[in-house]
């Protein structure tokens, strides 16, 4: 079965681990693609399990990376301050071109390294990737900085992410099986 409108398709294989068991679908979002395997399909009395195959490049990864985890991240935000905070797109969008720059300069000490990410020369290549005023991005800076994402001209360690080449992010979703 293959299904799609230019900006979503879905290839589904039914019984691709026999007996009709589970389901394999790609999912192809503006060009992002994800695999999907869903486990014992229809039988939920054996469990269900799905996964997600992601590749993506270096370049991406950042951006990638903090939209998935955009969720948790928003929860975090929101029980450390006590009322409802998020992430939102464009402030995301200047984190992820800070952690790829700190990654860029990952072999400086640290307090070189950070002072390079916020440096005048970095910010205007992050302006210009982003496609905005240095006025915008100040502002991106502040509401990261109010959210406590970036703590003075350093992003907080709780944030800060390396890419490996075999990395994984796993979402463990554990069901109480309770009614209320």
């Amino acid at each position: 079965m293959v299904e799609g409108d230019g900006n979503l398709f879905l290839f589904g294989a039914p019984g691709l681990f026999g007996n009709g068991g589970a389901f394999l679908f790609r999912i192809i979002i503006n060009k992002l693609e994800f695999s999907i395997i869903l486990c014992n399909f229809g039988d939920y009395s054996k469990g269900m399990e799905e996964k997600f195959a992601y590749n993506c490049s270096l370049k991406s990864f950042f951006d990638d990376y903090l939209h998935l985890k955009r969720p948790y991240i928003n929860a975090v935000l929101t029980h450390i301050h006590g009322k409802e905070s998020r992430l939102n797109e464009n402030p995301l969008r200047v984190l992820a071109q800070l952690l790829f720059y700190n990654n860029h300069y990952r072999a400086l000490d640290d307090d070189t390294r950070w002072k390079m990410v916020f440096d005048y020369d970095t910010r205007m290549k992050i302006c210009t990737k982003l496609n905005m005023p240095a006025t915008h991005l100040n502002s991106y800076l502040t509401q990261l900085r109010r959210l406590g994402i970036v703590v003075g001209r350093k992003v907080a360690d709780s944030y800060v992410v390396y890419p490996e080449e075999d990395m994984r992010l796993v979402f463990d979703l554990k069901v109480g099986m309770s009614d209320e």
